[in-house]
């Protein structure tokens, strides 16, 4: 979950005009466990497949390799940008400000 503080920062700082979603493919009590004991107080929406298909939400958004995987979908609702692996801050906000 390497991203997750660059993620944490951008929720931060943009509160006003970008929401952050981060999809866990992770066993739902581990990765609330995680959640709190790391960003207790995120703007980050975190979600998770109500039905425990843990990749559900990352084949729909066209993942298909590896995790991590990160979308920037514009405000329109269409997909701008994917990355596969990790990624930084500067590369989240470059693909951010793409949007504009």
């Amino acid at each position: 979950m390497g991203e997750l503080p660059h993620f944490d920062r951008v929720a931060r700082e943009m509160a006003d005009t970008v929401d952050v979603v981060a999809i866990h493919c992770d066993v739902l009590d581990k990765a609330q466990e995680f959640i709190g004991a790391n960003y207790p107080d995120s703007s980050i929406l975190f979600a998770m497949d109500p039905d425990g298909d843990a990749f559900a939400y990352y084949s729909a958004l066209g993942g298909s390799g590896s995790i991590p995987y990160t979308v920037v979908i514009d405000a329109a609702g269409i997909i701008r940008r994917t990355f596969v692996g990790a990624i930084s801050y500067d590369t989240l906000m470059s693909a951010i400000e793409g949007c504009k």
